[in-house]
């Protein structure tokens, strides 16, 4: 065959890709039949937090913060779904998962408020009425806020497309730390 032929301009394509995607350090894997689904109504409704799950834990004690920090950073290593965004490419929905990405776990201090339980309701609020952009990762975020020296509440928030009610743990009691 001569040079320039679309089967070698194809392998070249390819290689291009494969390379681009080391590069990027992400992996690419077809998106589920229910991602697909959420993926659409996001793009009919716009965005929109009515797909928002969350979990909250009241942490009562003194906080490790840096050892709160490592835990998160560890189970966001360990679990693609943590390190996912969508993109559509030749009409196909793709899940583009990041070989890592380092956790951002900032602290809201409300102990100098007068009401500091509410302000971090009113907070929490906030932050789960906060939609995601589909088409960039994380689509999880964590974050603290300190009521007292010895309470925090720890909340964290996910697109209902990485996530379901059976991943999402149940209890939002008290926990010592």
């Amino acid at each position: 065959m001569p040079s320039g032929t679309k089967l070698e301009i194809a392998q070249q394509k390819k290689l291009l890709i494969d390379a681009l995607l080391q590069a990027e350090r992400i992996e690419v894997y077809p998106a589920s039949l229910a991602q697909q689904r959420l993926w659409f109504l996001d793009q009919l409704q716009g965005p929109t937090s009515a797909y928002n799950v969350h979990v909250g834990w009241w942490l009562k004690g003194p906080l490790n913060q840096n050892a709160l920090h490592a835990g998160l950073q560890a189970m966001v290593n360990r679990h693609e779904g943590l390190r996912t965004a969508f993109r559509l490419e030749h009409g196909k929905l793709l899940q583009v998962v990041a070989r890592s990405y380092t956790v951002d776990l900032p602290v809201t201090d409300l102990t100098h408020l007068p009401e500091p339980w509410g302000e971090a309701y009113q907070l929490a609020t906030q932050e789960v009425e906060t939609p995601f952009d589909l088409s960039t990762a994380p689509l999880f975020r964590a974050r603290i806020f300190r009521v007292t020296p010895e309470d925090h509440v720890l909340l964290c928030t996910m697109h209902h497309i990485i996530t379901d009610s059976w991943s999402t743990p149940r209890s939002t009691t008290a926990v010592r730390t």
